[in-house]
């Protein structure tokens, strides 16, 4: 098979300039297709880009409030259940205030009673008629040694529990006051007054009953199989009475001693109790569970009731819904997110499109005549075009090549010239080529030597008809050739061209 090589080269210098510089062509290097293509993509796009805020601010509104409302649910859940374990804890200390004046009011009265009628009756028959109108589970008054003269009852201790009684502050501070002192001891809640004759001291009146009232009070309840506790502490911290049976704990350290407190610590709330507040704080367990705690003054003695509860007690049975919320909202944001991206790659993939079509030819993936002409025009703006030269590559018999071959393999062939030409360019010195018609190839190269020119153009036919990495049949490809310099940077493309294919159709044939 022959090579392909140059035969003649022919030169055609213009010296002449159009009548309108490239500055003036600018404007109108598109085609009016080509125009109202960009013109009608932009008001699409503008459109579009318009849509796709509106819908994502609707979207990400929607998907925010919809957060919001589920935050600001459970939020208000977890303050419904602070106020409702406060006001439990009021009803409880209310109730044992309540109980426990009962008690003091019945002391009052019966000591009273001792102190009158003393010398005056049977005191043994009166403490028993009395004990069992009152149903208590003892009366009983020692002397100023502490030791018992008269009983009604069973007493359920030693008399030493009574001394240990009266030696707490509380406790004595109460007698000192003559008023009557109260005390929890050995499961008991015990009462205490000193009686008095003509403003002395004779002894002290005891009441007792067995705690399991004010034990019913501060009882378990169960919600939902989760438990709500209750506590009596005095002010030193000592638990005096829990509604676990088996409570384990003798004070608020070793209660406290396994949970982080969130809120406060266990000084601020002795502050908060002195003072007559609230105290409601947060405890996190060793196994992670959080329990709202509250306390709350009696106005007996220096106790504080104390109540917990799970922070969940209302508010587990909608987790899982709220958790289901929270999974719909992110489903919805990734869907939106991933039809985002979608309508956003369609709307770069559809500008890439565009430009392909624009810029790009359908067949050799080169650029097309409005690109070549663009960068020549850059060339004219930045003074450089007259350093190169515009040379047309025009194949002989391409239409026999192409029906030989059929219009797809035809439209490889054209593919392959353009890569061996493209190949065979310099592109930093901004060479390049474009096929601007069916098999001619336009080609500006940054050379004026016609000798270097020709040497060039020949080396690619030969590079063309070595079918080199390509399935397509072999060929002798022959090329019809016309060049010229560029003289100038104002002269008209159109114009060069036009002189360019002048020398082509004069038939020079380079094959």
């Amino acid at each position: 098979m022959k090579e392909g090589w140059v035969k003649e080269y022919f030169l055609i210098q213009i010296n002449n300039k159009s009548g309108k510089g490239w500055k003036h062509e600018t404007a109108s290097y598109l085609s009016k297709s080509t125009e109202t293509l960009f013109e009608k993509y932009g008001i699409h796009a503008e459109k579009m880009w318009i849509h796709m805020i509106i819908l994502s601010v609707i979207a990400l509104g929607v998907i925010s409030y919809a957060a919001f409302c589920t935050v600001h649910m459970k939020t208000q859940d977890a303050k419904a259940t602070r106020e409702y374990v406060a006001n439990y804890t009021e009803q409880i200390a209310n109730m044992i205030q309540m109980d426990v004046n009962d008690v003091i009011n019945t002391v009052y009265s019966l000591s009273k009673a001792v102190e009158e009628d003393h010398a005056q009756g049977d005191l043994q028959t009166f403490l028993d008629q009395k004990q069992e109108l009152y149903k208590l589970d003892f009366i009983a008054i020692c002397n100023l040694e502490g030791k018992i003269q008269t009983i009604a009852g069973t007493f359920p201790g030693k008399p030493e529990q009574m001394e240990n009684l009266k030696n707490k502050e509380v406790f004595k501070d109460a007698l000192d006051k003559k008023e009557c002192a109260v005390g929890i001891s050995n499961g008991y809640v015990m009462f205490a007054k000193d009686l008095y004759a003509n403003e002395e001291k004779t002894g002290t009146f005891w009441v007792g009953n067995k705690d399991e009232k004010l034990r019913d009070i501060v009882s378990t309840k169960i919600f939902r199989k989760e438990k709500i506790g209750s506590f009596i502490f005095d002010g030193e911290g000592e638990i005096l009475l829990s509604s676990d049976l088996n409570n384990p704990y003798k004070n608020l350290e070793e209660l406290f001693e396994n949970g982080s407190m969130e809120e406060k610590q266990l000084e601020d709330v002795y502050k908060d109790v002195s003072e007559g507040n609230r105290s409601l704080f947060t405890v996190r367990s060793d196994i992670g569970k959080r329990y709202f705690f509250t306390c709350i003054e009696t106005e007996v003695n220096d106790w504080v009731a104390m109540t917990t509860m799970p922070s969940d007690l209302f508010t587990g049975f909608s987790d899982s819904y709220v958790k289901k919320m929270l999974a719909c909202i992110l489903a919805a944001f990734v869907v939106f997110f991933a039809f985002f991206v979608l309508l956003f790659r369609s709307n770069v993939e559809n500008g890439w499109k565009l430009e392909r079509l624009a810029f790009r030819d359908d067949i050799t993936g080169g650029i097309n005549r409005t690109e070549f002409r663009i960068k020549y025009q850059e060339l004219c703006r930045k003074e450089k075009a007259e350093q190169y030269t515009l040379v047309l590559m025009d194949c002989e018999d391409f239409k026999m090549i192409n029906k030989s071959l059929g219009d797809k393999n035809g439209d490889k062939m054209l593919k392959y010239f353009y890569s061996v030409i493209s190949a065979s360019l310099n592109t930093e010195n901004e060479e390049f080529v474009s096929r601007t018609e069916m098999d001619h190839f336009f080609i500006f190269l940054r050379e004026k030597n016609r000798e270097v020119v020709c040497e060039r153009i020949q080396h690619m036919v030969e590079q063309i008809n070595l079918f080199r990495d390509t399935d397509i049949s072999r060929f002798d490809v022959s090329f019809w050739l016309g060049a010229c310099p560029v003289e100038g940077n104002e002269l008209d493309l159109t114009l060069l061209q036009d002189r360019v294919r002048a020398v082509v159709q004069r038939h020079w044939c380079v094959g």
